[in-house]
């Protein structure tokens, strides 16, 4: 039989695991405002980037890959609930890593704010591939397991899975929009380009993921 663990040393680990989920929430929520003004705090850049992913070739580099690396290391240690938390939690994370260390391709014309440039289409696929894990794997997470628990759920409970189940399928909209736009639509319609269409999906994507997790941290719509 397992060991018990004592009330406060029980309440310590609730607050810690409640607090991975708050903050893997947060920092997903606050990657797209970080890169937006902290590019234009540091390099006086007021251009938004094609994609999020494009910041990479900025001044504020270090803030894209800083954040995807806080959020991958907290996925690593969110344990979750049973073996399947475990591995897809690992999963997402790994999917992070590749995103923050494998650059994106950017495409001309380049913006006034790019400092650097790396082009490869194979670690180009790989970012790509790389992010649609990410999401996809994170919407999977959303809508089946944080939606998970007893037969008689609270109604906050009831209102968390309503929420869960909406981000979800936010972010799954959010990654069907950016593929249909990038095989057809951004040749069909060139001046959607000016409109940073890939860049509002992906930041939409990443509020949905962040307001997810939030809500699983108790964040937000608190059982009494």
């Amino acid at each position: 039989m397992p060991e018990k663990l004592p009330k406060d040393r029980g309440d310590q680990l609730i607050i810690s695991f409640l607090s991975i989920r708050k903050a893997i929430g947060i920092l997903g929520i606050a990657l797209p405002f970080a890169l937006l003004f902290g590019s234009f705090v540091i390099d006086k850049c007021d251009q938004i980037q094609g994609s999020i992913s494009a910041y990479y070739y900025t001044e504020v580099r270090n803030i894209f890959v800083g954040i995807l690396s806080a959020v991958s290391f907290y996925l690593f240690s969110y344990n979750g609930y049973d073996k399947n938390d475990r591995i897809l939690s690992a999963l997402c994370g790994l999917a992070s890593l590749g995103v923050a260390f494998l650059p994106t391709s950017v495409e001309e014309p380049l913006s006034n704010c790019v400092t650097i440039l790396v082009k490869d289409s194979y670690i180009s696929y790989l970012h790509f591939f790389s992010a649609a894990a990410f999401f996809l794997l994170s919407a999977y997470v959303s809508i089946f397991l944080f939606t998970k628990g007893s037969p008689n759920p609270t109604p906050q409970k009831l209102k968390r899975n309503k929420v869960y189940k909406c981000c979800g399928y936010i972010m799954i909209v959010c990654i069907l929009s950016i593929f249909l736009y990038t095989i057809i639509l951004k040749k069909a319609y060139p001046f959607l380009i000016e409109c940073k269409p890939i860049f509002w999906l992906e930041s939409i994507a990443l509020w949905a993921y962040g307001s997810s997790w939030l809500v699983k941290g108790e964040g937000l719509l608190v059982d009494d």
